[in-house]
């Protein structure tokens, strides 16, 4: 079995700024809640993760360094009615943060040696490295466990601006571009097929169902398809027996480009400043293809949900 720790704001969801806080409030007054956006795919997401058939070789958990309150209100606007189905829901007060730096803007870090103690076989924990797998958009969130983490680029309000104005135009592309800040530019964003052809079990993807029947086809991607690729490496890691090891030989950027290369992409090295994986075009488009091929097999809609 696996295990998944999402994050929740920037990774799954995009919430409102802050309100300008009045300096003579108390700063351990709850702050009211903020506009909670969906990431584009996120229904779809939540299908594959929760589906029956996913649950029997993936546990799912959601660890945020919001406080209590808005994580609350991020897991009911992301996860509605299927909450109780989470193994466990975390917030701030899980970090070991001390009063000063509970109610303030400070580096937190989720050490990962902590959830595998929620689900225990025969008296001992169920996972570990080698089957643990944090959703975040920080890095450093991950910097005690850099293997087990899968970055993706964070969503913030260009990438939804950018995601409306797709919606709006119903094209493929937009006057909008895409923040530097994700490191994704508005082609990598919007573009799912690759310049390149993939393996035909790959893309092919939209073409059929388990059943044979004609499956109705979304338009290609428009969006942000960075939860339909982290379907596709949760499918593709099912069948991985050490998720860190994995990780670290550079599994992410050894999607095949081709279909007689399948390993000549470098591998990932969090040491330096090389490209993440979502910063090559055709391993965002290859692992998206998966996904889309991953809810087409379990006959999920693929939903962008933007709204």
């Amino acid at each position: 079995r696996k295990l998944i720790v999402l994050d929740l704001n920037g990774t799954l969801v995009l919430r409102s700024a802050h309100q300008k806080r009045n300096p003579y409030v108390n700063p351990t007054q709850q702050r009211p809640l903020r506009t909670v956006h969906p990431r584009p795919y996120l229904s779809s997401f939540v299908s594959f993760v929760l589906h029956p058939d996913t649950k029997k070789w993936l546990d799912v958990m959601v660890w945020s360094s919001a406080q209590p309150h808005s994580v609350d209100d991020m897991v009911q606007k992301s996860f509605k009615e299927r909450r109780k189905e989470l193994k466990a829901v975390w917030a701030r007060d899980t970090l070991g943060l001390s009063g000063d730096d509970y109610y303030q803007k400070t580096q937190t870090v989720k050490d990962l040696e902590k959830p595998p103690s929620l689900t225990l076989e025969e008296d001992k924990p169920r996972h570990s490295a080698k089957t643990t797998l944090l959703v975040d958009d920080s890095p450093l969130k991950a910097i005690l466990q850099p293997w087990n983490h899968l970055c993706i680029p964070e969503y913030v309000q260009e990438m939804r601006r950018l995601d409306l104005a797709q919606r709006a135009s119903g094209s493929n592309s937009a006057s909008a571009s895409a923040p530097s800040s994700a490191s994704v530019s508005s082609n990598e964003l919007v573009q799912e097929k690759p310049d390149v052809q993939l393996p035909e079990s790959t893309s092919a993807v939209g073409n059929r169902r388990a059943s044979d029947e004609p499956a109705p086809v979304e338009a290609p991607i428009q969006y942000d398809p960075t939860l339909l690729a982290v379907i596709g490496i949760l499918d593709h890691l099912k069948h991985e027996e050490n998720v860190a090891s994995w990780m670290h030989s550079g599994g992410l950027l050894h999607a095949p480009t081709s279909a007689s290369s399948s390993s000549s992409t470098p591998t990932l090295d969090h040491t330096n400043k090389q490209k993440l994986w979502f910063e090559h075009p055709t391993v965002l488009a290859y692992w998206a293809s998966r996904g889309r091929e991953a809810l087409q097999q379990l006959e999920l809609e693929v939903t962008s949900g933007v709204e």
